[in-house]
């Protein structure tokens, strides 16, 4: 600051009268120096690192970059004095002279007053295991395989849940869910006897049809029309019948003098001779005699397990033929040595016998003829029937019908015809038994009786075509 010399000569003046004076006795006495020489100055002059003139209205302060590095003393600015937003204090707890270095893949490239740090090289795939698809790219997003959970559970996603509705019971159990119903299984209602008006009492319905030129002792349907095997003193015959309309098709040689057994295995129908012992094949399309095939002695009745023929023989046995060509693949053992197997039937996996004598059936696998199990039954067992689920046998010198579980051959009960019962037949509902001039209609479910029906006398052999069922009697059929 710049004082003029007549200023100066005021102040020493006025300080040579203060010393000699005292303080105390100056004029302005209790006031400082800048502030008495502030009464006098107009003004303050100074150089570009303050700005104002010392007045009021301007009084002085520090220029912009007013300040430099030699007006700082050293260490005088430290992060506590830094506002917050003004600067970065530390970088990742470093301090100082702070360098950014690229490691393999990366490019750190400085412009201006922007840093862009790159990667070199993107992930070309994701590795994972079979639960995932995908390879992680924008083309081929990862993704859970199928088979490894369960996405939509009928069109709904999300927090799914099951609620039990009337007569149903859901119950879990660790990773078990069991849905149950607390209801009995309702009768079955055939739905071709439905379309076909069929589905009234079978007494309503009767037709005959009358069989030339002998008595009608066998049946079995080919899915169109009803085959019936009639027996004559030296030879017999089959007719084929239209199920719609009980129409002759046509009478065809059955190449047998005892026909036992008939059989139908989807093209062609099988019938047993019991004088023979020769199984006969007639095609179906034309009654043509395809092939005559040997098998044990006295063969007796028949099944069809989809692609072999079973047939029981007198000697306590059974012997499967492919369909085919005949070709015998394998003979198996059933009962004691004097069990005389009688009915066989096929359940789905498996074939059972009735031995006659033994009061017995026996379980084979049909894949190898293995024995599953031999099960007691009412006594002299001759023919069987199976309803999907369980085995029904028919026992005629006992009057009585056994309802087996198939899948163990538990009993489920028996039930007491009241008259000789002969052959025996399933509707998909229902049990039919043949009596001497009636049939009995047992069902299913419980075996309870659900009525008996009249039909000529001398009745033998039964079958069911999807929607009826046919009864032979002497030389006619009865369509019920």
């Amino acid at each position: 600051m710049k004082i003029s010399r007549r200023f100066r000569i005021t102040i020493f003046v006025v300080l040579v009268l203060a010393v000699g004076m005292g303080v105390a006795n100056l004029p302005f006495a209790g006031t400082t120096v800048a502030r008495a020489a502030a009464k006098f100055l107009s003004s303050v002059a100074h150089n570009s690192s303050l700005v104002g003139d010392g007045t009021t209205a301007l009084p002085l302060g520090i220029a912009n970059n007013g300040v430099g590095t030699n007006q700082l003393a050293n260490n005088s600015v430290t992060s506590s004095k830094i506002a917050s937003g003004q600067a970065v204090k530390s970088f990742n707890g470093l301090f100082d002279n702070v360098s950014l270095v690229a490691g393999s893949n990366v490019t750190v490239t400085p412009s201006g007053n922007t840093l862009t740090i790159s990667s070199l090289l993107g992930l070309t795939s994701v590795s994972h295991d079979s639960s995932l698809t995908g390879d992680g790219t924008g083309t081929s997003p990862l993704g859970i395989a199928s088979g490894q959970v369960t996405r939509s559970i009928n069109g709904l996603t999300d927090n799914v849940s099951l609620v039990a509705g009337d007569n149903v019971t859901i119950t879990p159990t660790g990773n078990t869910l069991t849905i149950a119903s607390s209801q009995p299984p309702q009768p079955y209602i055939n739905p071709l006897r439905v379309a076909t008006l069929q589905w009234y009492s079978a007494n309503e319905t009767g037709l005959s049809y009358t069989i030339p030129p002998g008595n009608a002792v066998l049946l079995a349907f080919d899915g169109a029309n009803m085959w019936v095997v009639s027996g004559h003193q030296l030879f017999s015959e089959v007719t084929k019948i239209r199920a719609s309309d009980g129409a002759n098709l046509g009478t065809f040689n059955a190449g047998t003098e005892r026909p036992l057994c008939i059989t139908f295995d989807g093209a062609n129908m099988w019938v047993s001779n019991g004088e023979d012992n020769v199984l006969r094949k007639i095609r179906t399309s034309d009654g043509v005699m395809v092939g005559g095939f040997p098998v044990g002695v006295s063969p007796k009745n028949t099944a069809f397990d989809g692609a072999n023929i079973w047939v029981t023989h007198g000697s306590h046995s059974v012997t499967k033929l492919r369909a085919n060509d005949g070709a015998v693949l394998g003979t198996f053992s059933v009962g004691s040595a004097i069990s005389s197997p009688s009915g066989i039937a096929f359940d789905g996996a498996n074939i059972w016998v009735a031995n006659t004598a033994d009061n017995t059936v026996t379980k084979l696998r049909a894949s190898d003829g293995v024995t599953l199990g031999t099960f007691n039954v009412a006594e002299r067992p001759r023919k069987i029937a199976f309803d999907g689920a369980n085995v029904w046998i028919l026992s005629d010198i006992s009057r009585t019908i056994t309802k087996l579980r198939a899948s163990d051959g538990t009993n489920l009960g028996a039930f007491t015809m009241a008259a000789f019962p002969i052959d025996i037949a399933f509707d998909g509902a229902n049990i039919w038994v043949t009596t001497s001039g009636s049939v009995t209609k047992l069902r299913a479910t419980d075996g309870a009786n659900l009525g008996n029906f009249s039909v000529p006398a001398g009745t033998g052999s039964i079958a069911f075509d999807g929607a009826n069922i046919w009864v032979t009697s002497g030389n006619t059929v009865t369509k019920l």
